[in-house]
């Protein structure tokens, strides 16, 4: 079962899938992530049209655990940020 689940995971590519998203993205990396490469988080960025990586200092693979607030800081203002398609109200 293990292989079939694994051969899953090479033949259906994430990678080929990101430049569907429409919506805007925000790509955020642990300095110390041992799983996944930085060329790796880069090339998502890029087929995301995310812009650049956000690298946290000492976090690793799951920055929402090894460096929660860093990673706060970087993604609350992210997440405030008005949607494309947002209209700005007049008062």
């Amino acid at each position: 079962r293990l292989a079939r689940e694994l051969s899953y995971l090479f033949e259906d590519r994430m990678e080929d899938k990101l430049p569907l998203v429409t919506m805007p993205a925000l790509v955020v990396r642990g300095e110390r992530d041992s799983l996944v490469a930085q060329s790796w988080v880069e090339e998502v960025a890029r087929r995301l049209g995310a812009g650049p990586v956000r690298v946290l200092p000492r976090a690793g693979h799951a920055p929402n655990y090894s460096a929660p607030d860093d990673l706060m800081e970087v993604i609350g203002p992210f997440l405030s940020r008005p949607s494309p398609g947002d209209r700005a109200t007049a008062s």
